[in-house]
């Protein structure tokens, strides 16, 4: 059921069962972001992922249960002030 209760369990345990993780990068490991790969890395492989990895497992298994998801894009602007990055 798409329902706010289901949304917040669902995320509890999507983070309590896959960790974040970046090594494929530093391991030279490309990191396809399709369906098939996240889903062979993330689940079957049961390792983690970073956050487009995350995401995109995430969105797909809310859009399968029925949720509408739109995805955005953001960055991290470390140790700056908003004045430092106008949009």
């Amino acid at each position: 059921m798409a329902d706010l209760p289901t949304l917040r369990a669902v995320h509890a345990l999507h983070v309590a069962a896959i960790p974040f993780e970046n090594f494929s990068p530093f391991l030279g490991e490309a990191v396809p972001l399709d369906t098939a790969s996240l889903e062979a890395k993330m689940i079957k492989k049961r390792r983690g992922g970073y956050c487009y990895e995350q995401n995109g497992l995430f969105k797909l298994i809310l859009e399968e249960m029925g949720f509408g998801v739109r995805t955005i894009l953001a960055r991290i602007h470390w140790m700056s002030s908003p004045q430092d990055n106008p949009r």
